[in-house]
């Protein structure tokens, strides 16, 4: 479990396939490899992955083919070279400073619109009509693992606010329109869409 407060962006290095998946290598510095061990989750542009081992300066990963295929990692054409949000789990006595995150990615989507409004940087995106239902004005979203409140909300799409902080220290400072971003609905929804249904699978 995360909180969607992104530690370091680190860089993915290489990658290959191997049997029912992909073995992605991140580069990333050492403070923050100090605090990882193999076995441990971590957030890779909000994607819940195990860490499975340490190098020098980097860590692997393996990501399941699933998980490729729904995730912005299919575009393995942009893999090498990618800044992706790292965080590393969340620990029973922190602080709960974003939102519960799981690192399950929902869906993929595309910036639509991007300007600035004072300081803060406004992103636009696309909802597919079945998600849009998770969707409230104020509630939170997780994008590429960034823990966001939703500013605004349509038919057909959501805009968030990025203040110069997220701009600063996450990868949506790179974000272009056209662009395809990981995202993760706030959980709470889920679970009570499956009470009202009354479905316990």
């Amino acid at each position: 479990m995360f909180t969607g407060l992104v530690r370091r962006v680190g860089v993915i290095k290489s990658f290959r396939h191997e049997g029912k998946g992909l073995y992605i290598v991140i580069d990333v510095d050492s403070n923050f490899l100090n605090k990882l061990n193999p076995g441990a989750s971590i957030a890779v542009d909000g994607i819940c992955l195990t860490v499975t081992e340490l190098q020098n300066r980097s860590f692997s990963a393996f990501v399941m083919n699933e998980t490729v295929k729904i995730t912005t990692l299919n575009d393995i054409a942009s893999l090498k070279g990618r800044h992706v949000n790292l965080e590393n789990s969340m620990q029973i006595d922190d602080g709960l400073d974003g939102h519960l995150v799981y690192g399950h990615i929902d869906f993929v989507t595309t910036v639509t619109s991007i300007y600035m409004e004072g300081y803060s940087r406004i992103v636009g995106f696309k909802i597919p009509s079945e998600k849009r239902k998770y969707f409230v004005k104020k509630g939170s979203v997780a994008i590429n693992g960034v823990s966001l409140t939703i500013k605004s909300i349509d038919i057909s799409s959501f805009s968030v606010s990025l203040i110069p902080e997220t701009i600063e220290r996450t990868n949506l400072t790179l974000l272009r329109v056209g662009n395809k971003v990981n995202i993760e609905t706030d959980i709470i929804g889920k679970y009570i869409e499956n009470f009202i249904r009354g479905k316990y699978v």
